[in-house]
């Protein structure tokens, strides 16, 4: 019984990153979710305390700060998964 419980729950499992099992798809969608909704609560909160030209550019750097430690997080994996 537990050979056949492996098996299924190995075939469940479906890498998204690099061919590699780091998080299955329903893992990254929820990470990713919580980090998108997180980001929309705080781009909101900061643009209700700041004026508009300022809370424009914390906003855009926000995102941007984000969108970048996505891109070396990404690339760092990768190169060390092709060791």
């Amino acid at each position: 019984m537990d050979a056949t419980v492996k098996e299924i729950s190995k075939k469940k499992r479906n890498p998204l990153f690099f061919g590699r099992e780091v998080l299955t798809r329903t893992e990254w969608w929820i990470s990713h979710s919580f980090l998108f909704v997180g980001l929309i609560c705080a781009s909101i909160a900061i643009s209700l305390v700041s004026a508009p030209p300022v809370s424009n550019l914390f906003i855009f750097g926000l995102w941007f700060s984000f969108g970048g430690i996505c891109y070396v997080v990404s690339y760092v994996i990768e190169k060390n998964y092709k060791k």
